[in-house]
């Protein structure tokens, strides 16, 4: 039910809203889905690594010395590999929280004044609507005493 309300508004749109603007939200919508898709599909190559990781670390203390040679080198290889996927994943989970506590902001000023939610866009945040707008630098400066404390 709460997916079905959000996707009635996102496709309201008030009146006068911009073919432009009506755009760029729509695409701002759509790459929010796509970086929690990204950071799903990370989540998922992280698990699938250390899974393999382990397996890995096995064979090797079953191995003869020769082989056992061999398979440390790959398995120093996949573990930088692996440190990599972390690090990515770490950065999108920063970002995600960045992202929240914005939200957090947003949730002193409430809903838009036609009562929806607030996606971000260029420079800001705009209603799912399209017709109200509240821009990082006015979020930041009236709204943060509140929220970070």
């Amino acid at each position: 039910q709460q997916q079905q309300q959000q996707q009635q508004q996102q496709q309201q749109r008030d009146d006068g809203v911009s073919d432009e603007d009506w755009i760029e939200l729509q695409q701002q919508i759509q790459q929010e889905k796509e970086r929690l898709e990204i950071q799903r599909r990370l989540e998922e190559e992280v698990k699938r690594e250390q899974e393999r990781q382990e397996k890995l670390q096995r064979a090797i203390e079953a191995a003869q010395e020769e082989e056992r040679k061999l398979l440390e080198k790959k398995r120093r290889e996949e573990q930088e590999r692996l440190k990599e996927m972390q690090r990515r994943l770490e950065a999108e989970k920063k970002r995600v929280q960045e992202q929240e506590r914005i939200r957090q902001r947003l949730k002193v000023i409430g809903k838009c004044p036609a009562n929806f939610v607030w996606r971000q866009v260029t420079g800001g945040w705009r209603c799912s609507a399209g017709g109200h707008f509240v821009s990082d630098a006015e979020l930041e400066a009236n709204y943060t005493r509140y929220v970070d404390k």
